[in-house]
């Protein structure tokens, strides 16, 4: 089943990644400005802050086979509808529609580890299905401007042969994927909406829970803006277009390594540890990128992606182990944590273009992210890192 919530994962990943290294051709083609670009790489995060909550409620009610068979079509019909955009307006609501979609994806995917894995086998587990949205953004960076784009001819086609790997995860997962015996994902199947509204306001009382979503914007505006942006950055830098796609999948790849053996090796008690050594060299990564060239700059950026690559899977463990959500609980506060993500989802893209625009380059915005990196610091100290709780205890208050 694991196996099948990657291929899904893998998918999103392949989206989210697709336009960022083909945001040249693009901006050309539909005579866009980087503010306006910004937007459009940003829109899906923004929805994503209105829709990850009752998604997050939809994946426990639905099962998870049903909820993310149904976030493939839509994440299918966006890439198929930018293919088709003439204008700013109408490729800005074609990637705002993966926002429909792709909270189903990031959350039920994670209920697969809460589901299907007893809490020692998560960390392993939860580095295992990280990958996936990595390494569909790898496949992407490598393929859409060196490749694909030669030999389609198109940035239009090259968005047709990704909406087709959609078609393909969509078919493999409604053949072969099956929710768990146990009842551990139907909790909210039968709860009324004020007891759901109940739990929620009890989790936003845990200072824990609150410490989460503090990090989870920080997070997101830092990834969500280097995915998006990166490519151009290296552009600036000297890199030609083909060169940046290839270079950021490198370090992509890189952070592969570190989304794998960390969240498995740093048990309950250590994540904090972990978590502010990774902001650390995050921080430092990005400040090196402002003042290098070449390849030392290149060695910043993979730095930078290796520390960051593992912040979110350790991020959904400790939400894992947050009393009161379990398994059960798990799509309702995965949705919380998203909508507060994506807030810095769509500002990290949207503020870098501005940015882009009025500095006349993106080497202010790296400073900006070495800055919320350190800042976030202040909020994992106060985390607690304890061993997990009971997946039905009630939530205590704090």
């Amino acid at each position: 089943m694991l196996a099948l919530g990657w291929l899904a994962y893998c998918a999103f990943g392949m989206a989210v990644g697709s336009l960022a290294p083909l945001v040249s051709p693009i901006m050309h083609d539909l005579g866009l400005s980087s503010a306006r670009m910004g937007l459009v790489l940003g829109v899906w995060q923004l929805v994503y802050v209105f829709t990850a909550v009752p998604l997050g409620v939809a994946v426990d009610r639905l099962g998870v086979r049903r909820a993310v068979a149904l976030a493939l079509v839509v994440i299918t019909l966006s890439l198929l509808l930018r293919a088709a955009a003439t204008s700013f307006w109408t490729l800005f609501a074609s990637v705002a529609l993966f926002g429909v979609g792709g909270p189903v994806v990031s959350i039920g995917v994670p209920k697969i580890v809460a589901e299907w894995f007893p809490p020692r086998q998560r960390g392993h587990a939860a580095g295992l299905y990280t990958t996936a949205p990595t390494i569909g953004g790898v496949v992407v960076l490598a393929t859409a401007a060196g490749v694909l784009l030669r030999l389609v001819g198109s940035w239009r086609l090259v968005m047709l042969v990704f909406a087709a790997a959609g078609v393909g995860a969509l078919l493999l997962w409604t053949l072969c994927y099956r929710d768990p015996p146990a009842p551990g994902g139907s909790g909210l199947r039968k709860a009324p909406a004020a007891r759901v509204r109940g739990r929620w306001l009890l989790l936003l009382r845990e200072r824990n829970m609150r410490l989460l979503l503090v990090l989870a914007v920080g997070t997101f505006v830092v990834n969500h803006g280097l995915n998006a942006w990166q490519p151009t950055y290296l552009e600036e830098a000297g890199f030609h277009l083909a060169a940046a796609g290839r270079w950021t999948a490198v370090g992509t790849l890189c952070g592969l390594l570190t989304a794998l053996v960390v969240p498995g090796l740093s048990r309950p008690g250590a994540r904090r540890m972990a978590l502010v050594v990774l902001l650390l060299a995050a921080a430092l990564g990005l400040t090196g990128m402002t003042v290098l060239s070449g390849a030392p700059l290149l060695a910043a950026a993979w730095v930078t992606a290796m520390a960051r690559a593992p912040v979110l899977p350790l991020m959904m463990l400790l939400l894992m182990e947050q009393p009161g959500i379990g398994a059960r609980h798990f799509g309702l506060g995965a949705g919380l944590l998203f909508a507060a993500a994506e807030v810095g989802g769509f500002g990290g893209p949207a503020l870098l273009g501005v940015v882009r625009d009025a500095a006349g380059g993106l080497a202010p915005s790296m400073l900006g992210m070495a800055a919320v990196s350190l800042l976030m610091i202040a909020a994992v100290v106060r985390v607690r890192d304890a061993a997990p709780a009971a997946a039905d205890s009630p939530p205590a208050r704090g």
